[in-house]
């Protein structure tokens, strides 16, 4: 149970990491300190990362925003964008509410990521999002979903497997895209390899498909700027010529 980042509190932003081989890449938790426990993890941003898992490390979540406490628990405000996430073998981003219900998810928002290869240990592995308290209003919109080895549906809402189509129908993902060609998305990627290289090439359906990334999310993985004015691309890394 070897986790990557691990968040407990509030005000916390994790951007422009490249992280792999561990259980749990980013794990921002609500734990379970009892019934009248109060464990808040609020304006947490998970932004601009690359996760990927090698061959060696299974049972991987890549993004995993838990609550599990039975207590007066918050993770109002979360945002998960921009990140580029590759072959891990359970959940590429899950947000779920373990406990009793009344868990304050306000304010989610999950934009601009691309999330290719998930689920290889559970039934749909790209992105899932489940809630027992009152519905939190989510924005789900401009990810790009890909199943190119591992066939899942794209999707887990409220504990059933979608597809993006089926997403779309609930008023999430009317921008998002999925399962293209593996080589028009990223420079290399082969399934889990230690040399992939997940720049876009010219042509990938992840240029201009993406939200304003705000301010937080000004410069790429490499440190290149991204456009001050859109088009914005989906994924960790700009397109650039040459």
């Amino acid at each position: 149970h070897a986790d990557g980042i691990a968040v407990q509190g509030s005000r916390v932003t994790i951007k422009q990491n490249i992280i792999h081989s561990c259980t749990q890449a980013v794990y921002p938790n609500s734990f379970d300190y009892g019934p009248n426990a109060v464990s808040i993890c609020d304006d947490v941003t998970i932004c601009n990362n690359l996760i990927y898992q090698t061959r060696a490390i299974p049972h991987m979540n890549a993004i995993n925003c838990d609550i599990e406490t039975g207590g007066r628990s918050s993770m109002k405000r979360l945002k998960i964008y921009n990140n580029t996430i590759a072959g891990v073998d359970q959940y590429g981003i899950n947000v779920g509410d373990r406990g009793h219900g009344g868990a304050r998810l306000e304010g989610l928002e999950i934009f601009n990521n691309i999330v290719v290869d998930c689920g290889s240990y559970s039934s749909s592995g790209n992105i899932s999002v489940s809630f027992k308290g009152p519905a939190p209003d989510p924005k789900i919109n401009h990810n790009l979903i890909v199943s190119h080895r591992q066939k899942k549906p794209g999707y887990k809402f409220q504990g059933a497997a979608r597809s993006q189509a089926q997403m779309k129908a609930l008023g999430f993902e009317q921008h998002g895209k999925e399962n293209y060609p593996i080589d028009a998305i990223f420079s290399k990627y082969d399934y889990q390899a230690p040399d992939n290289n997940y720049a876009l090439p010219a042509g990938s359906p992840a240029i201009g498909m993406g939200l304003n990334p705000g301010g937080l999310c000004s410069h790429d993985l490499k440190g290149a700027p991204r456009p001050a004015e859109g088009p914005w691309d989906a994924g960790c890394f700009n397109y650039r010529p040459g």
